[in-house]
Parts: C-alpha cells; sequence; structure tokens
C-alpha cells in the first residue's frame, strides 16, 4: 500500500487508512506500506526529516506492518542546471535526512522505516520526452556517500553517444574526476563505467547507461 505526499497533506490519513484495510478485509500484518514523499528537491535534509516524521506520527500501527517504509527523492528533474561538458554535485538529501535524523534517533521510534529512494531518476520519469523534437545530452549520474556526481556532455545530436559516453567514463575513471570513482570492484555500474573508460564496445548509449548506472547507489 502506497501513502503518497498528497494524501498526507490533505489530512485524515489515519481514518482513512483504517476504513481502507476495513473494505478490504485486510490487517496490518498483510500489508507491505510504503510512506511515498515523492520529489524533495527543494527541501534541504532536515526538511526532509521533518516531512518524514510529520508522515510516520499520521500513520498508525507502526509495529504491525508487514513492512514499513518511507521513500523520497531529491534527484533533480533535468540536468538542464549542469553546464555543457562539466560537472556538478548534487546532495542527496533524502538519504542524509534518513541517515543522520530517522536512523540515528532510532530508539525514539516505535519502529524504524527501512529507507527507499528513485536511484538516479526523477519520479516525473521521462514519459514526455520526445528525442525527435527534444535534445538530449549524454550524461553520467554517478552516486557517492553524500551527494550524486552529474558529468555532462553535450547534445548527441553534434557528438553522437557512442563517441561520448567513453570520453564521460574516462574523465571519471582516469581522469579530473577520478578520486570519486570507487573502483571496477565496487558493484556492476562501476565495473562497466571501468569498460566503457578502457574502450569496451556496446557501452555507448544512453538506454545502456541509464540501465547500469543504479547499480552505484547500492553504497552505504
Amino acid at each position: 500500500m502506497r501513502l503518497t505526499r498528497d494524501e498526507f497533506e490533505s489530512g485524515g490519513l489515519s481514518a482513512k487508512l483504517g476504513n481502507l484495510l476495513h473494505t478490504h478485509r485486510l490487517e496490518p500484518e498483510e500489508v507491505d506500506l510504503v510512506m511515498d514523499l515523492g520529489a524533495v528537491e527543494d527541501l534541504i535534509a532536515p526538511g526532509v526529516a521533518a516531512l518524514t516524521r510529520a508522515f510516520m506520527a499520521d500513520v498508525p500501527h507502526h509495529h504491525r506492518w508487514r513492512t514499513f517504509t518511507v521513500s523520497a527523492c531529491a534527484f533533480p528533474k533535468s540536468m538542464g542546471g549542469v553546464q555543457r561538458n562539466s560537472h556538478e554535485l548534487c546532495n542527496r538529501e533524502e538519504w542524509i535526512a534518513w541517515r543522520d535524523n530517522i536512523h540515528a534517533r532510532r530508539q525514539g521510534f516505535t519502529r524504524l522505516p527501512t529507507f527507499s529512494d528513485c536511484g538516479i531518476q526523477h519520479p516525473a520519469g521521462v514519459e514526455a520526452f520526445d528525442p525527435r523534437i527534444m535534445q538530449v545530452s549524454a550524461a553520467v549520474r554517478y552516486t557517492l556517500q553524500e551527494a550524486w556526481l552529474l558529468i555532462k556532455g553535450e547534445s548527441t545530436r553534434f557528438t553522437r553517444p557512442g563517441a561520448q559516453f567513453p570520453s564521460l567514463a574516462m574523465r571519471l575513471v582516469y581522469g579530473h574526476l577520478r578520486h570519486y570513482f570507487a573502483g571496477p570492484k565496487h558493484c556492476a555500474g562501476c565495473a562497466g563505467i571501468k569498460a566503457a573508460a578502457d574502450g569496451s564496445e556496446g557501452l555507448g548509449s544512453a538506454e545502456i547507461w541509464r540501465r547500469s548506472e543504479p547499480f552505484t547507489t547500492l553504497r552505504w
């Protein structure tokens, strides 16, 4: 069962949840509950933590749900804020909020919710993107301990992805950004980045990179 931020902010969440369970003849022990804060890229970590605590306060039976999870996404909606052929760091505010506020103060909660995020994709998705009329730039989205490293190339209309992605990978593995690289043994995503930097074939499309990049979010 997914509870959204809009449902929380509309009020009466506890009563609505109780009615839903009653209507479907469910007990909390039969339900995997997700408190979905949605996009929080406009908040800093203390704000995300405060929103999480308020959301939790409106949810009853913390200890009874089969699983109990809080999900949020601070990843930017687009790479538009990163200049062409440059890089930026973007804080993982949802992770920092959970780690430093929720997990760190877990003794004060009836039950610690499991952390969840959206990896390296904003929840708004890319459904409205039309590659026939919209430009796309090659980019690497790499997860660090407290931030995402966003490495941007240029429009694929001018330089094909097959040439750009290996070049971006080289910046991370061997170039001026190498101090951020966790090494090829860290995860499948990192191994793929190293392979691309070394010239392996089949690693030069946005589809391949988007498929492999979430593996880098596994770092604890």
